[in-house]
């Protein structure tokens, strides 16, 4: 799996690429197992934009957010792709098995 997180527009200090890369793993332990992810951290005029893509057997799973600091724009990310990640786990037939 090739996953990483990419900054653009601005240095990233070392505990900012620790949250980036921390976030990206927790979401992909919770991503359809044969997921692989694409995330773009860039500073903007009007703040910081966090794109994730991730892509899967069972489909793809996208969310873009704006926040006025790096790592509140990270933490948004986390909350939509949770959001999304949320559905399949509850609409996925082998997640419905095990939970019978």
């Amino acid at each position: 799996m090739i996953s990483q997180v990419h900054f653009t527009n601005f240095e990233a200090d070392e505990s900012l690429r620790i949250l980036a890369n921390s976030v990206l793993s927790k979401i992909l332990d919770r991503a359809p197992s044969d997921s692989t992810a694409v995330a773009l951290l860039e500073r903007q005029e009007e703040g910081y934009r966090c794109s994730l893509d991730v892509f899967s057997r069972q489909g793809p799973y996208m969310a873009s957010v704006v926040r006025a600091t790096a790592a509140e724009a990270i933490r948004g990310i986390e909350e939509k792709l949770e959001e999304q990640l949320s559905r399949w786990r509850t609409s996925s037939p082998v997640f419905l098995q095990v939970a019978c």
